[in-house]
C-alpha cells in the first residue's frame, strides 16, 4: 500500500477463508516474526469475503440488500459477480482490488466518523443503516449528475479527505432523521425493515443532496472517469502480463526445450509451437523480452504438449 498517515507501506489481507489471519499469525515459530506479520498486516487491514461484499454493495448502490445480513447479502453479490467474472475476467485485476480497498477505507472511516459525531452522541441508533445509506446516496447523487467519488485518491492517501467526511456525517445526519421518521418511511413501522426493502432505497433516493461544497478532488467529472477506467484496463493489461512473465520463467529452460522438440515433431520451425517454446529459452538464458502476445500464448502452448502425449522429468 502506498505510505499513509502511519508512515509505514503496509499491506492489506483478505481472509479467503475464516481464521485465515489468526492461522497465519500463529505460523509465525517466534515472537520477533509475529510483530513483524503484525506490522506488514495490522489487524485493522483484514477483511473477509462478507465485509467485502459489505462494501461493494453499498458502492453498487445497493444498501437495502447489505442491510439484508451478512451471509444474504454476500449470496446477492456473489451470484452477480461470478457472471460478471465471467463475461470478462480482466475487470477483477489488480484495479479492481485498489478499488475495493478504497471503498472499504471510505466505508470504515464514515462508520468511525458518524459515530463520534455530536448528533450521532446526542441521539444513538441506527448507525449501520445511515453507513450504508449515506454511502450509497452521495454516490447516487453523483452519478446522476455524471460524476463519481475519485477512489484512487482515497487508495493513494489511504484515508478520505476532511472535506467528504464531513459531507458525509452532514448527509448522514439527514438520512439517518428521515429513516427514523414514520411519515417518510410511508407507513412501514420498522426503520430496519424499511431499510432492508427496495422500496425504501427508492424512497432514500428521492432526497436532495447539496453537492456543491465538496472539494473537486474528491470527485471525478465524465472526462476524468474516462480515463480511469482506461488506466484501469492499462493496469489490469500489464499485471497480466508480469503474470503471464512469471509463468514462463517458472518453467525450467530443459522443459521448454523439451516443448519445442516434441511439437517439432509435428510443426515447422516457423510454428509458434516450435517458436515461442524458443523465445521462453531465451528469455530465460539471455533475458530476451518475448511480446505480450507471445508471452500469453506460452502457457496454451505448454499444456497442448502435454495433452498431446509429451511427458518430462527433470
Amino acid at each position: 500500500m502506498p505510505v499513509g498517515d502511519s508512515g509505514l507501506s503496509t499491506k492489506w489481507f483478505y481472509e479467503r477463508a475464516r481464521g485465515q489471519y489468526s492461522t497465519r499469525l500463529r505460523a509465525a515459530l517466534t515472537t520477533p516474526q509475529k510483530r513483524r506479520f503484525e506490522a506488514e498486516f495490522p489487524r485493522r487491514q483484514v477483511f473477509s469475503k462478507t465485509d467485502m461484499a459489505k462494501y461493494e454493495n453499498t458502492w453498487r448502490m445497493k444498501p437495502h440488500l447489505v442491510k439484508r445480513g451478512a451471509q444474504a447479502n454476500l449470496k446477492s453479490l456473489g451470484s452477480v459477480i461470478i457472471s460478471e467474472f465471467e463475461k470478462n475476467e480482466d475487470d477483477f485485476g489488480p484495479a479492481f482490488y485498489k478499488d475495493t480497498i478504497a471503498k472499504m477505507i471510505m466505508f470504515r472511516q464514515a462508520d468511525v466518523a458518524i459515530f463520534k459525531s455530536d448528533w450521532y452522541k446526542e441521539y444513538s441508533g441506527l448507525k449501520a443503516e445511515a453507513v450504508t445509506y449515506t454511502l450509497a446516496l452521495l454516490r447516487s447523487s453523483l452519478i446522476k449528475e455524471g460524476k463519481d467519488i475519485n477512489l484512487e485518491r482515497i487508495y493513494q492517501n489511504q484515508s478520505i479527505s476532511k472535506t467528504l467526511e464531513a459531507k458525509i456525517v452532514t448527509l448522514a445526519e439527514e438520512v439517518r432523521d428521515n429513516i427514523d421518521d414514520a411519515d417518510f418511511r410511508g407507513g412501514s413501522a420498522n426503520p430496519s425493515e424499511f431499510c432492508k426493502s427496495e422500496k425504501g432505497w427508492l424512497r432514500v433516493q428521492k432526497m436532495n443532496v447539496d453537492l456543491s461544497n465538496l472539494n473537486k478532488k474528491d470527485i471525478l467529472d465524465n472526462d476524468q472517469i474516462s480515463d480511469v477506467k482506461k488506466e484501469r484496463s492499462s493496469l489490469n493489461e500489464d499485471a497480466k502480463s508480469i503474470s503471464h512473465l512469471d509463468y514462463v520463467m517458472s518453467v525450467s529452460v530443459s522443459e521448454w526445450e523439451g516443448i519445442k522438440d516434441f511439437h517439432q515433431k509435428t510443426y515447422p520451425y516457423t510454428h509458434p509451437n516450435v517458436g515461442i517454446p524458443v523465445k521462453c529459452i531465451e528469455l530465460i538464458k539471455f533475458g530476451k523480452l518475448p511480446s505480450d502476445k507471445q508471452l500469453k500464448s506460452a502457457a496454451g502452448i505448454r499444456e497442448s504438449a502435454y495433452s498431446e502425449g509429451f511427458d518430462f522429468v527433470c
